[in-house]
């Protein structure tokens, strides 16, 4: 590599720093001057790793910002990156343009939309055996289908999230990643929770093992998670006394990591209490009714 290709790399390099920071707007100057560069080489695989960056960096600050506009701009850059990696015969990358295009697209187009993008970037990342994007893509049908299951109540799109994620969570076991393991185990109790019915007890069951394997790392963000979700389900399960001391252990983990959320769970705790306050109101109303009546039976 010459001197305009090590400059290339280093503004990349810069880039990703400033990215890391959160500095958008002077990542996006060093990933376009990075680009210039590879252009004038030219060398069109500098170029495209310039380009992936670049729509990678519009669609996490088009995220942040909830801005239409600058996720679109991503899937128009991934789209060139895409093609650039056809003309190179360069599999892995198009496996990674593709499921950027799917990922972004259900923000910008929705579910419906975003599958052929992501049913492809499957399929490619298996061609080439690329595990990391097989992985990541099979997560993210998972979140996708579970979409349309919200979106449809299909029993097929239900079968087909749960059939997603325990195929991502095999391959990241196979992996040692506990962390990823546990992410996926998450999604899986959330597809429980959002079929409801007797489903609610799955989910609890889900929530219960991540919790138990939560407790045992050092990630207070993915346990305040668990323990949140956990109380969550044995609400809806019908185990109030469970939720109640769930959520209250979730309670000083939340607090440290996001007022939002230890906030709105203070309030379904404080609604939990209220409704077993008043069933043991109405189960003492009934005892006492029973017993009067009892009182006035005919003696025999």
């Amino acid at each position: 590599m010459g001197a305009r290709g090590q400059a290339a790399n280093f503004l990349t390099i810069l880039g990703t720093a400033h990215s890391a920071m959160g500095n958008h707007e002077r990542a996006i100057e060093l990933h376009l001057e990075s680009r210039l560069v590879a252009q004038s080489i030219p060398d069109p695989r500098l170029d495209m790793n310039a380009l992936g960056n670049l729509a990678n960096l519009f669609a996490r600050r088009g995220s942040q910002r909830n801005d239409m506009s600058d996720l679109a701009f991503s899937i128009k850059l991934q789209k060139e990156v895409l093609q650039t990696a056809r003309d190179l015969g360069d599999d892995d990358a198009q496996a990674a343009s593709l499921m950027n295009v799917g990922q972004v697209s259900v923000e910008v187009d929705g579910a419906h939309a975003a599958l052929p993008y992501l049913e492809k970037a499957l399929l490619k990342a298996r061609t080439c055996a690329n595990r990391e994007i097989e992985i990541q893509s099979l997560f993210s049908l998972g979140a996708l289908y579970r979409t349309l299951y919200a979106e449809v109540r299909s029993v097929e799109a239900l079968d087909l999230a749960m059939a997603h994620l325990e195929a991502g969570i095999a391959l990241t076991q196979g992996r040692g990643d506990i962390r990823s393991v546990l992410t996926g185990l998450i999604n899986v109790a959330n597809v429980h929770y959002d079929a409801g019915g007797h489903h609610y007890r799955d989910a609890v069951g889900v929530n219960e093992v991540i919790v138990s394997v939560a407790r045992k790392g050092a990630d207070p963000d993915l346990l305040g998670t668990a323990l949140r979700n956990l109380s969550l389900a044995y609400a809806k399960a019908d185990l109030l006394v469970e939720a109640i001391a769930t959520a209250e252990e979730a309670l000083p983990v939340l607090d440290a990591l996001s007022e939002v959320r230890a906030r709105l769970l203070r309030e379904d705790i404080q609604e939990w209490r209220t409704n077993l306050a008043r069933r043991a109101t109405t189960a003492q109303s009934w005892f006492s009714d029973l017993a009067a009546g009892a009182s006035r039976e005919p003696s025999l």
